[in-house]
C-alpha cells in the first residue's frame, strides 16, 4: 500500500481490525499474510514527510509482526529460499467468514481458536475482536497455522468459539473442524456442554441466596446431550473475600462425579461475605464448547441470628396493675427475620403464643407486642417471657431431584423477667400464713412479720432475681402470735429481692426492694 496520509497512520497498530484507514502492517496481520522484506542496512531516503528511520523501522515491523523476516540487501538467494521454503511446506492458512443474517447490529464479536496438539499459531491472535457488525455484512478472520501431523488422532483438529453480543442478548457457538493435506476434512457445529448451578441454586437477579453454612460447598451439574465431558478442560472460578482463583480438575478442592462438579473450600467463607462462582471453560469429548452463556452463581454467608434491639418495659420491670403490655423491636442485618411460625413467645416455659394469637400483634415495623391481663398469662407474681426469633436462611433448597443443604435458619431466644405487685394478683393466692414487711422499699433495715402457727417457726430465705440465695435471717421473736425479725443487708447491691417463708407445707413469697 502506498502512503497517502501522514506517518501517524502507519504508526498505529492497536486499533481493532479494519479501521477506516488501515495501514499495510495492520492489513497484513489481520488477513494472514506473511511478509518478507529486503532493505539496505540503512535506507537512503524516506517517502512523503516520513523520515528514513521511520520507513526502515516500518519494513522491519511488518516483517516481524507477520511472521516473516527482513533480509539485508546483501542476502543471497539461497539464504532467502532456505528461510521461506520450510514456512510454505509446513504452514496452512485457515480463514473463517461469518455473515450477520440477523436484523440487529452486533456490538461485539469475539472469536477464539483452540488449536489441536499438533498445531501452533504462526500468525493471528488466539482471541480476536470485531466491533459494530451491521446486518447483512460478512466478517472474516484468518490464522496461519504450523502443522506437524495430519493424522486426526494426533491433534490437528481445532475449535472456534464465537461470542456475539447485542444490546439484548449474548450468543455463544462452537465450530469444530480438522485440517488435512487437501484442506478441511470436516467442519461442523455442536452444542457442547450445559451447566446448572445446583448448590447454592440460581435465583432471580434481584434475589440473594443466603446460607448459614460457614464452609458451604458449591455443586454445579455439567452434562452434554450426546457425549461425555472432557473433565481436563474444566476451569472453575471462585471469587470471595480471600481473592479470585481459578481451579482445574486436579485441584484438591474440586471433585468430579459426573454430572456433578463439587468445590469444597479449605477455609471458612466468613460472615456477611458474598461468593461468586462460575464454570469459565468446559468442553465435551468432541471438543465442543457450550453454545450458551455459562451462568455465574452467587450466595451470601449469614451466620448470625436476629437480635432484639430494644424491649419496653426492660428486664426486671415491676407491674403494679393487672394489665400487661410489652413490645420488642427486632432486626436482622442480612436475610431478615421470619414472621411465620418461627416467631413465637413462650411464657413461664409452658404457654406458647404464635403470631396468630389474639394476644400478639406484629408491627409497626419490625416489632412484636404482647398485651392482655397479667392473669391471662400467669397466676404467679413473677413471669418469664421468652421471644424466639429465626432468620430467613432456609434449612435446604430442593431443585428437581437435588437437595442443597443451607444450614439454616439462624435462631435465638431472648428472655425477660417481670414482677407484679398488684393486689389483684396477690389476692388470688389465699394462704393461711402470710408475710408483712415494712418499710418497703427500705434502705437500712427491713422488719418482717410472719403470721401463722406460732408453734411452728418458719424458715426465711432471701433470693435475688437470678435465684441466688443472699441471706437467711433467723433471729426471731414471737409477739402477738407473729414471728418478727429484722434484716439488715450486708454488702449487696440495690434491687428487687424475693423473700420466701416456709411454713410446714406452705411456701409464702414477697417481693422486697432494697435501696442503698
Amino acid at each position: 500500500g502506498c502512503a497517502t496520509d501522514s506517518c501517524g497512520v502507519y504508526a498505529i497498530d492497536s486499533l481493532h481490525p479494519y479501521p477506516q484507514y488501515a495501514n499495510p502492517k495492520m492489513k497484513a496481520i489481520d488477513e494472514g499474510f506473511i511478509i518478507y522484506t529486503m532493505t539496505p542496512s540503512t535506507l537512503y531516503f524516506g517517502g512523503g514527510s516520513c523520515s528514513t528511520a521511520f520507513w526502515d523501522t516500518m519494513y522491519h515491523q511488518v516483517a516481524s509482526a507477520t511472521g516473516g523476516i527482513n533480509f539485508p540487501k546483501t542476502a543471497s538467494w539461497t539464504t532467502v529460499w532456505n528461510s521461506i521454503r520450510p514456512m510454505v511446506d509446513s504452514a496452512r492458512m485457515l480463514t473463517v467468514c461469518f455473515t450477520n443474517n440477523s436484523s440487529d447490529t452486533i456490538d461485539t464479536t469475539r472469536i477464539e481458536i483452540e488449536p489441536g496438539d499438533s498445531m501452533s499459531i504462526l500468525l493471528g491472535d488466539t482471541i480476536r475482536y470485531f466491533y459494530s457488525w451491521p446486518p447483512g455484512s460478512t466478517l472474516c478472520f484468518a490464522w496461519r497455522l504450523h502443522i506437524t501431523s495430519y493424522d486426526t488422532i494426533e491433534g490437528n483438529c481445532f475449535a472456534l468459539i464465537t461470542r456475539l453480543k447485542t444490546d439484548s442478548s449474548t450468543e455463544i457457538d462452537t465450530t469444530h473442524g480438522c485440517l488435512v493435506p487437501c484442506g478441511l476434512s470436516y467442519i461442523d457445529t455442536c452444542q457442547g456442554p450445559y451447566t446448572i448451578n445446583i448448590c447454592p441454586p440460581d435465583t432471580s437477579p434481584t434475589t440473594t441466596v443466603f446460607t448459614a453454612c460457614p464452609d458451604q460447598e458449591i455443586v454445579v451439574s455439567i452434562a452434554d446431550s450426546d457425549t461425555t465431558i472432557d473433565s481436563t478442560s474444566i476451569r472453575f472460578r471462585v471469587t470471595s473475600l480471600h481473592g479470585t482463583f481459578t481451579y482445574t480438575i486436579d485441584s484438591s478442592q474440586l471433585s468430579w462425579d459426573p454430572p456433578y462438579l463439587t468445590f469444597t473450600p479449605d477455609t471458612e467463607w466468613g460472615n456477611n461475605t458474598t461468593i461468586t462462582y462460575k464454570v469459565t471453560n468446559v468442553k465435551d469429548a468432541k471438543g465442543c464448547h457450550s453454545n450458551v452463556m455459562l451462568e455465574e452463581g452467587s450466595f451470601t454467608i449469614d451466620l448470625q441470628p436476629p437480635v432484639i434491639t430494644s424491649a419496653n418495659p426492660a428486664d426486671g420491670h415491676i407491674f403494679t396493675t393487672n394489665a400487661f403490655t410489652a413490645y420488642y423491636n427486632f432486626t436482622d442485618l442480612l436475610s431478615g427475620v421470619r414472621t411465620d411460625s418461627s416467631l413465637y413467645v413462650v411464657i413461664e416455659d409452658t404457654l406458647t403464643l404464635y403470631t396468630s394469637s389474639s394476644y400478639i400483634t406484629l408491627g409497626p415495623g419490625a416489632r412484636i407486642t404482647i398485651s392482655g391481663l397479667w392473669t391471662n398469662f400467669c397466676s404467679d407474681e413473677t413471669m418469664k417471657v421468652c421471644i424466639h426469633l429465626a432468620d430467613n436462611v432456609p434449612e435446604h433448597i430442593v431443585i428437581d431431584d437435588d437437595t442443597c443443604d443451607m444450614c439454616g435458619p439462624n435462631d435465638t431466644t431472648y428472655c425477660y423477667q417481670y414482677i407484679n405487685t398488684s393486689l389483684k394478683v396477690l389476692s388470688e393466692r389465699k394462704f393461711e400464713e402470710s408475710i408483712f414487711v415494712y418499710p418497703n422499699p427500705f434502705n437500712d433495715a427491713l422488719t418482717i412479720e410472719l403470721s401463722g402457727n406460732p408453734q411452728s417457726q418458719p424458715n426465711v430465705e432471701i433470693y435475688d432475681l437470678n435465684g441466688k440465695l443472699v441471706a437467711q435471717p433467723s433471729q426471731m421473736e414471737i409477739k402477738d402470735d407473729k414471728h418478727i425479725l429484722k434484716w439488715k443487708p450486708d454488702n449487696i447491691p440495690s434491687g428487687v429481692y424475693i423473700l420466701k417463708a416456709q411454713f410446714r407445707d406452705k411456701l409464702v413469697k414477697q417481693f422486697i426492694i432494697y435501696i442503698k
